[in-house]
C-alpha cells in the first residue's frame, strides 16, 4: 500500500524524466513560481522550505553553477539569487497530488488546529515530497537543506557542486550525516520534545514523540542510530525511496513532527541502504574540502 508512488496513475511526477503535465492530478495546481535566472537543464538540485515566522529570508544565497535551486514559501523574496521561488501552496493540495499522501493522522493537513505546527508541517511536506513537484522535473539528485543555513560560504564553491553531489551518492539512494550530539532515537526524545515546544508552544509535542517512539519499538525497531534530518542527499529514482519517503511523511502526519525520531525506523522498515557519513561531513565533502571514500 506504500508503494503508491512507483505508479504512475498516482505520482507527480513519477520520475526524474516525466513532465508533471503527463501525470494526472498535476494539472489541476496553479503553478505559481518566480524563477530564477538560470534556463539549462541543470543535474542536480538544492531544495529548502520555510513557513510562518521562520520563513525564508528575502535575500537567498546565489545558486551555484549547475544546480537548480527552489525554495518553496509564503513570504516574499526580494532577491531570489537564481532560485526558483515558489509561493504554491502544494502541501494544501496534496490529495491533487496523489491521493494517498494525506494519511488522516493528526497532522494531516486537514487536521491541523495549531498555526505553528501548521507551519512546520507545510515545511516538512516540501522535505518529505520534493520529487513529487514540478520543479523538480527532469532531476532526480536532489539535497534537502533547511533554511538554516548556517555557513554560506559552500554556496560560493570552486568545485562543481553537481559533480560532488553525484560522485557522493553513487551506489546509495541516499547520504545522510550521523547526528551531531546523540546516538539513539531515545537519547533525542527529551531534547526534541523541548526544541518543539520551543519552537511552536505546541503542548502535545512531548508526548507525541513518546508515543511516536513506542509505536515503532512495537513493530521491532531496534534503536541503534541517529542521523541528522537538516540535510541529506537523494537519488530519487532509486527503487524503494519514493515508498520509504510516503512512509516518512505517513509517520509524521500519525505522530510527531519531529521528524528526526521516525527517521531510523524508516530507514530499518523498508530496508534502505543509506550512506551514512560523520557529523558536517556532507558540506566537507561535496565543497571538496574531504575526499569522498
Amino acid at each position: 500500500a506504500l508503494g503508491f508512488c512507483e505508479n504512475a496513475a498516482h505520482c507527480c511526477p513519477l520520475d526524474a524524466n516525466q513532465n508533471a503535465t503527463d501525470t494526472p492530478g498535476c494539472a489541476l495546481l496553479t503553478h505559481k513560481v518566480k524563477r530564477g535566472s538560470r534556463t539549462e537543464q541543470p543535474q542536480a538540485a538544492i531544495v529548502s522550505a520555510s513557513y510562518g515566522r521562520r520563513a525564508a529570508a528575502s535575500v537567498l544565497p546565489q545558486c551555484p553553477e549547475g544546480l537548480r535551486c527552489v525554495m518553496y514559501t509564503d513570504s516574499p523574496v526580494a532577491e531570489n539569487s537564481g532560485w526558483w521561488v515558489s509561493t504554491e501552496p502544494y502541501h494544501a493540495n496534496s490529495e491533487k497530488l496523489a491521493p494517498r499522501l494525506n494519511s488522516g493522522g493528526r497532522h494531516s493537513w486537514n487536521k491541523i488546529w495549531d498555526e505553528e505546527v501548521s507551519h512546520v508541517m507545510a515545511a516538512k511536506f516540501y522535505k518529505m515530497n520534493m520529487f513529487l513537484l514540478p520543479e523538480l522535473a527532469g532531476i532526480n539528485v536532489i539535497m534537502w537543506h533547511d533554511a538554516d543555513w548556517g555557513r554560506d560560504t559552500w554556496f560560493h564553491a570552486k568545485v562543481s557542486l553537481p559533480d560532488r553531489m553525484n560522485e557522493l551518492l553513487r551506489g546509495f539512494p541516499m547520504v545522510v550525516e550521523k547526528h551531531a550530539w546523540r546516538n539513539t532515537v531515545s537519547a533525542e526524545m527529551m531534547p526534541a520534545a523541548k526544541r518543539a515546544y520551543s519552537g511552536t508552544h505546541y503542548g502535545y509535542a512531548g508526548d507525541e514523540i513518546y508515543e511516536a517512539y513506542h509505536h515503532q519499538m512495537r513493530l521491532g525497531f531496534k534503536d541503534d542510530a541517529l542521523y541528522n534530518g537538516a540535510r541529506f542527499l537523494i537519488d530519487s529514482n532509486w527503487p524503494g525511496v519514493r515508498s520509504a519517503f510516503l512512509g516518512w511523511w505517513h509517520e509524521v502526519q500519525n505522530f510527531t513532527f519531529r521528524d528526526q525520531i521516525s527517521f531510523p525506523f524508516i530507514v530499518q522498515r523498508f530496508k534502505l541502504p543509506i550512506r551514512v557519513l560523520e557529523k558536517w561531513q556532507i558540506h566537507e565533502m561535496i565543497l571538496g574540502e574531504m575526499a569522498i571514500p
